[in-house]
């Protein structure tokens, strides 16, 4: 119905992949505020063990981690179950617009934030997909 209010937060998990600690660290903390549940990963490989055990409802992955980076983790992603999930791609590494679609393109991401990731345009940028009402 037209009139009826979005959908939780609450009821939203979240998958952050990132190899770095803070980086985990701070995206949880601005997810978690907004109401989101939110499990984390180091790697590509300990991220699938993760969506084995529960489907997120979106993923947040760093590109460049030790064992499987991300890259690699989002083409196999795209072949299984979890394809659908949408991706948001963060990176410290700077590229240009067209390297950014091609990259989008290339592993179904639906977004694209480089580090250092202002948490406010992240937060909205994730109810916007997942069409949540901000806390």
């Amino acid at each position: 119905m037209a009139n009826e209010p979005p959908p939780s937060p609450h009821d939203k998990l979240i998958l952050v992949i990132d190899d770095d600690d803070n980086m985990r660290a701070i995206l949880t903390m601005c997810l978690t505020m907004e109401g989101f549940e939110v499990v984390t990963a180091v790697d590509g490989i300990d991220a699938a063990a993760k969506i084995e055990k529960k489907l997120p409802h979106l993923i947040i992955c760093d590109l460049v981690m030790p064992g499987q980076g991300g890259f690699d983790f989002l083409r196999l992603l795209s072949g299984s179950a979890a394809g659908r999930v949408p991706v948001f791609i963060i990176s410290g590494n700077s590229l240009d617009p067209a390297a950014i679609n091609a990259l989008k393109s290339e592993t179904g991401a639906v977004e694209f934030f480089k580090k250092p990731i202002a948490g406010d345009a992240l937060t909205a940028a994730v109810h916007r997909r997942l069409k949540t009402a901000r806390a």
